[in-house]
């Protein structure tokens, strides 16, 4: 993905995450549970995480979403909260980069300090 892309998606996960349905909710639920039993060394932990996933998918559309892969899904989600929902994410007036927060004092892309904010679109 785009680091550009990335920021969205983050965003959205961040400030956006009560217009998921819930479908998106388990299947991302099951993500996270997927990628902690990848990193467990303890049997009863994988155990613990493969439980709690294999629950989080007992939705077929979770499953559905699940089997896109997270990037896919990630990307999905985002595109359908901003259609849905029209969610803007704030820009710098300078060179356009999705701002870390709507009240960022500063742009990393380009280093200006006090960004004028683009909401986007109206």
């Amino acid at each position: 993905m785009t680091d550009e892309l990335d920021e969205v998606i983050r965003q959205i996960l961040q400030d956006y995450r009560h217009l998921m349905t819930e479908a998106e909710r388990r299947a991302d639920r099951a993500f996270v549970f997927q990628e902690k039993m990848q990193e467990a060394d303890d049997p009863q932990v994988v155990a613990k995480m493969t439980a709690a996933m294999r629950e989080a998918l007992e939705d077929r559309n979770a499953e559905i979403l699940f089997e896109k892969g997270r990037e896919c899904f990630l990307r999905d989600v985002a595109r359908r909260v901003v259609a849905k929902h029209g969610a803007t994410l704030p820009r710098c007036d300078t060179c356009g980069a999705v701002l870390k927060t709507p009240k960022a004092k500063e742009c990393f892309a380009c280093d200006d300090d006090n960004p004028a904010v683009d909401d986007g679109p109206s």
